[in-house]
């Protein structure tokens, strides 16, 4: 259901992926543009799995769909079960449901590799709890090469291993993460993103952490605005630290390995904090978010065990099963209906549309373009791009969003074919090719588009 209900809905930033997978599958390299080498992708095995599915003949996006949805159903039967071993059948079917709901706001980042990286996190808690620890290691090591975050994730289970089978772990984790360290290194002569820097600096840590927790309504569930007229947002905060504390103290007396994970969460939203991105890369929080659901229905059965003690668990579990899939296709055409009517859909991929088409018309395939976006527009034009936001372009970084007067001074400097921009922004030398809805605007250097237009060469 949720393959059918978004596959025409991949979140902007996952074109970026696409763009090196569809390159390295057709023996380009592991590159944004051919020939410049720089690591825009924060997800090295996301970004192989989608180049292998290409090179086997899939369709791009159907693959990514896929992958997503696979993705989505191994993280709700692996974070489902971890409840279960916690002796919470009620929360593991309940957190399961929830996943499969688009807890979070998922659907809207949909084609990203975060349920990816936390279903590879869960599998590592199973093998942890097998004592199989070798292979929990091996299979972190694949989640580092997810997300980097996993590292501290992978910090957050040394506690718990003791310091032979912790040995173990991290060997097994270097083993399976040294082959990219090494490529990555010798290719692009880093082993952090490029995005790392293009998204730092805009917030403090501390106001990143008040905004975080001001935000948390909206970050679970699509209605903020209507929680917030309804007072719903108060009582879903206070449920929050209420069952949320009550889940960490019973992990806590039970020692159990969960509680890695729910640690592991609290660190790498530290390291947002650190770092500073905006707040609205909301999908940054999921992680944090799912493990504190988990929390939170810990810590409401927990709470509730005397009632739920005299309840048969399997009609319960039943009930809401059937209760969710009776829910789910109503669910997941509203988000739907939601995504389309966001201003981030409608400015971007309907208006991106109307752009490619005019680039094609225009015979301008070959020529430069700058753009602030270079996922769905790069993705489907081919152009050669420079990247404003600082993700895929060498030697271009913001640091903060302060900077875009000046880095817009110094791209512009590069003389570009094409320019994706807002309205009224029309620098010297250049000509408007095509204002479209929402404000946007092509624009074409001169002396590839004269009065007169003809066949257009070069770049």
């Amino acid at each position: 259901m949720a393959a059918s209900a978004f596959a025409h809905f991949p979140f902007e930033d996952a074109y970026v992926t696409l763009r090196y997978a569809d390159n390295l599958a057709e023996g380009r390299g592991y590159v944004f543009n051919p020939g410049e080498h720089v690591l825009g992708t924060s997800s090295p095995l996301w970004t192989l799995l989608l180049a292998l599915s290409t090179w086997l003949g899939a369709d791009p996006e159907v693959a990514l769909t896929a992958a997503s949805t696979a993705s989505l159903v191994a993280l709700a039967w692996l974070g489902g079960l971890a409840l279960r071993k916690e002796d919470m059948p009620i929360a593991s079917i309940a957190f399961a449901t929830a996943v499969l709901f688009g807890f979070g706001r998922s659907h809207e980042s949909w084609g990203m590799e975060t349920p990816l990286f936390m279903a590879l996190l869960f599998g590592v808690l199973a093998l942890v709890r097998c004592r199989r620890i070798a292979g929990a290691g091996a299979v972190m090591g694949l989640a580092f090469l997810t997300r980097h975050e996993g590292a501290l994730f992978a910090l957050a289970f040394v506690p718990i291993l003791g310091r032979h089978a912790a040995v173990r772990f991290g060997v097994s984790a270097a083993v399976v993460a040294a082959p990219w360290w090494i490529f990555a290194a010798a290719t692009f002569g880093t082993l952090l993103p490029h995005a790392l820097e293009a998204k730092a600096g805009d917030l403090g840590a501390w106001e990143y952490l008040c905004g975080a927790w001001a935000l948390l309504p909206g970050d679970w569930v699509w209605s903020a605005r209507a929680l917030r007229v309804s007072g719903v947002e108060v009582a879903m905060r206070v449920a929050v630290l209420a069952f949320g504390s009550v889940g960490l103290w019973t992990l806590w007396k039970r020692r159990s390995p969960l509680l890695s994970l729910a640690v592991g969460a609290g660190l790498a939203l530290l390291g947002l904090a650190i770092i500073g991105p905006a707040h609205g890369f909301r999908w940054h929080r999921w992680p944090f978010h799912l493990l504190l659901l988990a929390l939170c229905l810990v810590g409401a059965e927990a709470s509730s065990r005397g009632f739920t003690s005299r309840l048969r668990v399997i009609p319960v579990q039943a009930s809401i099963a059937a209760f969710g899939l009776l829910l789910l296709p109503s669910t997941l055409h509203r988000y739907r209906s939601n995504i389309e009517a966001t201003h981030e859909h409608r400015s971007r991929i309907e208006v991106y549309d109307e752009v490619i088409q005019r680039i094609r018309s225009a015979g301008l395939s070959g020529a430069t373009l700058l753009t602030p976006e270079p996922g769905y527009l790069a993705y489907h034009t081919d152009n050669p791009v420079i990247d404003a936001a600082g993700l895929v372009s060498p030697e271009v970084s913001f640091g903060s969003d302060q900077r875009t007067p000046t880095i817009l001074g110094e791209l512009l400097q590069r003389r570009p074919g094409l320019i994706m921009a807002r309205v009224p922004f029309h620098p010297q030398g250049y000509r408007v090719l095509l204002d479209t809805r929402f404000r946007g605007r092509l624009l074409v250097r001169a002396d590839l588009w004269p009065d007169e237009p003809g066949a257009v060469a070069g770049r």
